[in-house]
């Protein structure tokens, strides 16, 4: 099973981010402090996400995205782009609700782009108990269903971290 990778490449104040393999809250620190550092410096006209070779997405990581698309929202006013051609991974974007804040698009051809891994760029890494904890956070706000499916996990991260 490959292991997940995180990439993205820039094209003036355009970002490429490419998550491929499987992606689970173990190996996502890198791509938190990435995010952090773009709600930072918020130079980017846009993000387009390519999943298309991601073969498993986690909950983390979802929450991961959802900061992303919301991060786009805020600073152009327009969903951010995620294209994704495995059909269990847009499914599960469908059910979370993903189609409300970002544009998912069902395209096999990709972006032509040099990309780069996403290292560790914060000094000060947040423990991965709170990435977690805000991940779940942010996917249990994007919507009542969402709500319901998410609260008991919150409230236990919540418990666990104080």
């Amino acid at each position: 099973m490959p292991k997940g990778e995180y990439k993205f490449a820039q094209d003036k104040n355009n970002y490429f981010i490419k998550l491929s393999g499987q992606l689970k809250y173990t190996e996502c620190s890198n791509f938190s402090s990435f995010i952090n550092k773009l709600e930072q410096d918020k130079n980017f006209d846009n993000i387009l996400t390519d999943l298309t070779e991601t073969t498993y997405i986690d909950s983390t990581n979802l929450g991961l995205l959802a900061k992303l698309a919301q991060l786009v929202i805020e600073k152009s006013n327009h969903r951010m782009t995620v294209v994704t051609t495995n059909d269990d991974v847009t499914e599960l974007l469908h059910n979370i609700g993903f189609d409300d804040i970002c544009l998912l698009v069902n395209e096999t051809s990709k972006p032509d782009h040099h990309y780069d891994h996403i290292l560790g760029i914060d000094e000060k890494e947040e423990s991965m108990a709170k990435v977690m904890l805000e991940a779940h956070r942010r996917l249990m706000n994007m919507n009542d269903k969402n709500e319901k499916e998410f609260c008991n996990v919150v409230e236990l991260m919540e418990k666990q971290i104080k």
